[in-house]
């Protein structure tokens, strides 16, 4: 998981899906949640070693009004180009972390988007790549599906 926010304060954001989704019993011991930290600056400069280093299935981003969205694109290509089965998934969750649904869908690089609260509906998306539960996208909340991935729509082995 990739952390953003307001340069000035931790990211809270994804510490608390982490929490949240390790403490899961159908996912415990079956994932390791890993954060990466951005310098601050409101770019992701440096960030696409440091991930790829990790040798991640999935990739989390959480795009931010301090941010700067062409970085983060930027970065998720380069991480589509080192490993094109690595799956992105972007947790919109609130109004100063929002994108554009058309700008996610015509990047090419976004598998999943979360669009509102990230807790249950990452659940289900994890369950599913992670425990071949059969989800049926309709089904999870806030949940937008995109294609970047050739390998969206099975689980990983």
């Amino acid at each position: 998981m990739i952390g953003t926010g307001d340069p000035s304060k931790p990211p809270l954001l994804i510490s608390c899906v982490k929490t949240y989704l390790e403490s899961r019993d159908s996912l415990k011991n079956k994932i390791k949640i890993t954060q990466v930290y951005p310098g601050g600056k409101g770019v992701f400069d440096g960030v696409k070693e440091e991930v790829l280093k990790k040798k991640p299935d999935m990739v989390t981003v959480t795009p931010h009004e301090d941010w700067d969205n062409a970085s983060m694109y930027e970065l998720c290509r380069d991480l589509k180009k080192a490993d094109e089965n690595i799956i992105i998934v972007f947790c919109s969750e609130t109004e100063r972390n929002r994108v554009m649904l058309e700008e996610v869908e015509n990047s090419k690089v976004v598998d999943h988007l979360i669009y509102g609260e990230a807790e249950v509906p990452f659940e289900k998306l994890l369950n599913y790549y992670v425990n071949g539960v059969d989800g049926v996208w309709a089904n999870i909340p806030n949940l937008k599906f995109f294609t970047a991935s050739k390998k969206c729509a099975k689980p990983r082995s």
